[in-house]
């Protein structure tokens, strides 16, 4: 989402492994029927198609509207329709799906909106949803939890050919936070620092197969469970001091009618980079910055409070659904957004 295209050279062999891993993981039978609502240009939307093929398995494909703004454009396509899509599952009996936080919030949303008997309720017919693209807040899988709806959090990037690390259903409530333990043939490793070698080939590229994957990510192992910790890249220095934006957005989303939340780190001339946060409100609350600021202080330590946030309708994504950080890293420095919804913190001293 960042920066040139990289090429990924991926063989057969890595997308049957990545295939069979998944299907150990899920207990993939013949007549499964997969949902599938990602862009099939990211890993994440294709995956389903050729794991469908290898199985001989079923995908469900649910077809949008032509664009209609110019935000659209870019796909030609209209947005994600939640009660489009639950309709469709419901239609064709679908047992599996792919999609990201957003999508899943959305679908919930629909759902409760429309009580457990209506067209637009959870269909019973699904036996695992898997969700990735991005951090899974902990209160996402807990409303899953007391929806009975059995959500698999995953970890996976192009380089993998999907899928590294999967929840089985019911893993991710009972060890809320978890991305799952490695696939059948995976091993994950979780080291202080890691140098890739990327020899003389194009950046991004290197012999499929035959070598780690370093993805940059931050996390750690516990009996065996995976939980990602983000980005090293995305990490806020303010001050001469690290701030995890992910802890910060954790502390940020425990507040009550919380959303959604981004949190990155924009330039500030005293500090080098400041720590801001985008909020989403739910409909009609009345959480306000001070509020959000208090829960903070109570949370964090002084250098991770955020010193601006701003409430938006939505937070900026990609054709993907996951978080557009430069974007939102624009809005928060002040480009393209409305300086009268900032509240800036004061830092103390020392």
């Amino acid at each position: 989402t960042t920066g040139d295209p990289k090429p990924v050279t991926l063989t057969a062999g890595n997308v049957l492994a990545s295939a069979t891993g998944s299907a150990l993981r899920l207990g993939v039978v013949p007549g499964d029927r997969w949902l599938c609502e990602l862009p099939a240009y990211h890993t994440g939307g294709i995956a389903p198609f050729y794991r469908t093929a290898i199985y001989g398995t079923t995908a469900v494909v649910v077809e949008r509207e032509r664009a209609t703004t110019p935000a659209e454009e870019p796909t030609g396509r209209a947005g994600f329709d939640a009660e489009r899509t639950l309709r469709a599952a419901h239609e064709h009996g679908a047992t599996g799906a792919s999609l990201v936080p957003t999508q899943l919030r959305r679908l919930l949303d629909a759902a409760d909106a429309d009580g457990d008997n209506g067209p637009d309720a959870l269909p019973e017919s699904l036996r695992f949803v898997l969700l990735g693209g991005g951090p899974v807040p902990d209160a996402l899988v807990e409303r899953c939890g007391r929806r009975d709806l059995p959500v698999c959090p995953t970890y996976g990037l192009t380089e993998t050919a999907s899928q590294v690390t999967t929840a089985r259903p019911g893993e991710a409530t009972a060890h809320v936070g978890t991305v799952g333990r490695p696939l059948a043939v995976t091993d994950v490793l979780v080291a202080c620092e890691v140098e890739a070698e990327t020899g003389d080939g194009p950046a991004g590229e290197g012999p499929p197969g035959y070598r780690p994957c370093e993805p940059g990510d931050r996390g750690r192992l516990v009996d065996g469970r995976l939980y990602v910790a983000g980005r090293r890249g995305d990490r806020i220095v303010t001050g001469g001091e690290n701030v995890d934006p992910e802890t910060v957005a954790d502390a940020v989303r425990a507040v009550d009618g919380a959303r959604s939340v981004a949190v990155v780190g924009v330039p500030d001339e005293e500090w080098g980079e400041r720590v801001a946060a985008l909020v989403v409100r739910d409909a009609d609350d009345a959480m306000t910055h001070e509020g959000v600021l208090a829960a903070c202080r109570a949370r964090l330590p002084d250098h991770a409070v955020p010193r601006t946030v701003r409430f938006v309708d939505d937070l900026p994504r990609t054709t993907s659904g996951t978080v557009d950080r430069e974007a939102a890293r624009a809005l928060l420095a002040g480009d393209g957004g409305d300086a009268d919804d900032d509240a800036t913190a004061e830092r103390p001293d020392g």
